[in-house]
């Protein structure tokens, strides 16, 4: 989605290049860049129960298919195995996540 496209509250008639806003930290929520670099509270939850355990058995995981597999996507987390024997430890790219900002909406 471009930036151009977001819809503006009202009253605000600013043009700004699509790079200055993606970049500004008052950019719109709905940025692809804000979002897959700063991990959002579900995401948190899950790379928490995964700090410092090493290899955790997917039955322990709590079941949310799409958190999971974008983190797997984002590289914060990595698997091993498949089916019922399917484990996930976080990573140092997911642990340098969590030592990140936090997103807060008002």
């Amino acid at each position: 989605m471009k930036l151009a496209n977001l819809p503006r509250p009202a009253g605000d008639n600013r043009d700004f290049p699509a790079e200055e806003m993606s970049h500004s930290p008052a950019a719109p929520v709905g940025l692809a860049k804000a979002t897959t670099l700063i991990p959002h509270h579900r995401e948190r939850q899950i790379m928490q129960q995964l700090r410092g355990r090493g290899w955790v058995k997917g039955f322990y995981m709590p079941s949310a298919p799409k958190t999971l597999s974008g983190l797997v996507e984002k590289r914060w987390v990595e698997t091993l195995g498949s089916g019922t024997d399917l484990f996930f430890r976080i990573t140092e790219a997911g642990m340098a996540a969590m030592k990140g900002p936090v997103r807060i909406s008002k």
